[in-house]
């Protein structure tokens, strides 16, 4: 989503130093941040950004989550970024 290279080393990382990340597979392809974390993080992100730029953002993860068929998150990254037009595309 954000067009970064070293995504998986920055998890990595954080995981090893036990900093509010948690793997949610065995593969360790998946993370969450403990919540307070994340609430902290898309604070962060509204003050920094502007809302076209994070509606943007969302859209993105949608468009992922959309191609690897996870069409739950998409469909839930349409509902967090109020992007109700791409929500009806999914749902129909």
């Amino acid at each position: 989503v954000l067009g970064i290279d070293n995504s998986r080393e920055i998890l990595e990382a954080l995981e090893t130093q036990n900093l509010l990340s948690v793997p949610l597979d065995d593969r360790r392809e998946w993370y969450r941040y403990h919540r307070l974390f994340r609430g902290f993080l898309q604070e962060q992100l509204r003050r920094s950004k502007d809302k076209d730029d994070v509606q943007a953002l969302y859209l993105r993860a949608v468009a992922y989550f959309e191609a690897i068929g996870e069409t739950d998150q998409a469909i839930a990254y349409c509902m967090a970024g109020s992007a109700t037009d791409r929500l009806v595309e999914l749902v129909e």
